[in-house]
């Protein structure tokens, strides 16, 4: 919880982030999000949806490189 950046520092409705180099200087630059709509409110984790768009990628690719693009993806989140 020490670098935790504090939800109700979240921009709001499209709002800008800080820039790194602010958060680092407040020490509050880690960024916590959970799928849980419930923990936001209980647990001061941020609801990703909130925070969050799903970008739909609009260019024809191979399913091989589709599927590796998505297991990064998902380990990169879950990491």
């Amino acid at each position: 919880m020490k670098f935790w950046f504090p939800v109700m520092r979240m921009p709001k409705k499209g709002g800008d982030w800080p820039l790194v180099s602010d958060m680092v200087a407040k020490n509050q630059r880690l960024l916590v999000f959970t799928s849980i709509s419930s923990k936001q409110q209980s647990e001061g984790i941020a609801y990703q949806w909130n925070y969050m768009v799903e970008n739909q990628c609009k260019i024809k690719i191979s399913p091989t490189i589709k599927s590796f693009l998505f297991f990064t993806q998902t380990f990169l989140f879950l990491c």
